[in-house]
């Protein structure tokens, strides 16, 4: 029993690990500075619980922390707007509210490509979830973080968040089209 323990604690980490490394891998192509790749690397391990802020801080230093801490709250953000629900979500009225107060509170724009990377590597890996958590991320994805890419002018990360949340959005248009 302790052994199955010790194995899913490991393969925790391991997960929060790879998440960060795929985050990293879109943030490079990005051509992010090292701060960011290294703040994309362990964010999932703060968000998770598995590392403390103190320990980013007092480890890898202010900038680092202070980035993680900027994608924490835009996470946090995107959960008081879309806390699990699937149907139409807020009006077009309060997404828009709602994408101005993401870009507003973002005092570093590498925070914000971070949460992109975050979220790009959600919507690929979302295909062998619930249905429901595959509805919840698409809609999020879609309503949220597609039109951030676009106003940020990665014009590449919108089209693939908006494939992406398509597909499982509209799974017969999406058919049809492809």
């Amino acid at each position: 029993r302790e052994a199955e323990v010790t194995e899913h604690a490991w393969s925790a980490r391991t997960s929060s690990f790879l998440t960060g490394l795929a985050m990293a891998d879109i943030l490079a192509d990005l051509k992010l500075d090292q701060e960011s790749l290294i703040a994309a690397v362990l964010y999932r391990s703060v968000r998770e619980g598995k590392v403390s802020q103190a320990t980013i801080e007092r480890e890898f230093g202010h900038d680092i922390a202070h980035l993680i801490d900027g994608v924490l709250r835009m996470a946090a953000i995107s959960q008081v707007i879309n806390p699990g629900h699937t149907d139409f979500g807020p009006a077009q009225q309060q997404l828009d509210n709602v994408r101005r107060m993401l870009v507003a509170m973002i005092d570093d724009v590498r925070v914000a490509l971070i949460k992109l990377a975050e979220r790009t590597f959600a919507i690929r890996e979302v295909k062998d979830a619930s249905p429901e958590r595959r509805l919840r991320v698409a809609r999020e994805i879609f309503d949220i973080y597609a039109p951030l890419a676009h106003r940020l002018g990665i014009g590449h990360i919108k089209w693939e968040l908006e494939d992406l949340s398509f597909r499982y959005l509209e799974p017969e248009a999406y058919k049809q089209i492809a």
